[in-house]
């Protein structure tokens, strides 16, 4: 937590204390059982984003085959187009495979979580219940548990397997066409990322400068 000149606190952009926080959740020391389903459920995103990447490639050496003339490569057109098939199936199948087997850690988390803080909010005193008002507290919590399931679903179902996505396309290019090409499509994929990233914290504390501006001065802060 950083402080202006004034001294009123905001939130910084970059802050990865939740994440740290979650992790341990997520890959417990001594439960065998949730290590596993983490270890298949990343072998089945693997799977599944690789099984994507060729979906384009098999693609197009059908319709590269099929332009040639059909009757001189028929087979070879089948045969792609049912790998072409394939792929779709597999990437859509191996995703759902993993929602199912991560379905149960991420639960597992939230409850343990959820029952933590609620354990925690009842050895309180009674004092603190009567000044705090309890009831936003419990509101507070389960938007907590809400923000919680977010961060698993979009951290696991949207950032990460983007991510892995990226890098097999990286891998896939270099090969196909040379270091060259793939060396320049990483530096893009790279410059992309950084700008996004500025952009997003200078525009989080420009509405943090705004909404303390609007705090402190009410409407003159258009």
């Amino acid at each position: 937590m950083a402080k202006d000149s004034r001294g009123s606190a905001y939130t910084q952009p970059a802050d990865f204390r939740p994440v740290r926080t979650l992790l341990p959740y997520l890959w417990p020391k001594k439960n065998t059982s949730v290590k596993t389903r983490v270890i298949i459920a990343a072998s089945f995103v693997v799977i599944s984003k690789i099984a994507t990447i060729w979906i384009p490639i098999f693609y197009k050496k059908a319709v590269n085959l099929i332009g040639e003339g059909v009757d001189l490569h028929f087979r070879l057109v089948i045969f792609f187009l049912l790998a072409y098939g394939t792929s779709r199936a597999l990437s859509i199948i191996f995703l759902e495979l993993k929602d199912f087997l991560f379905a149960k850690v991420e639960h597992r988390a939230i409850r343990l979580i959820a029952t933590k803080v609620f354990d925690h909010l009842h050895r309180l005193s009674l004092q603190f219940h009567f000044d705090r008002k309890t009831g936003s507290l419990v509101r507070s919590l389960e938007r907590g548990t809400k923000a919680i399931e977010d961060f698993f679903r979009y951290s696991t179902f949207s950032i990460i397997p983007t991510a892995l996505e990226v890098c097999i396309a990286v891998l896939t290019i270099t090969y196909l066409y040379g270091f060259a090409i793939g060396g320049l499509t990483a530096l893009n994929i790279i410059l992309y990322v950084y700008y996004t990233l500025k952009v997003t914290q200078a525009r989080a504390k420009f509405f943090a400068a705004y909404a303390r501006c609007r705090k402190s001065n009410g409407a003159s802060c258009g």
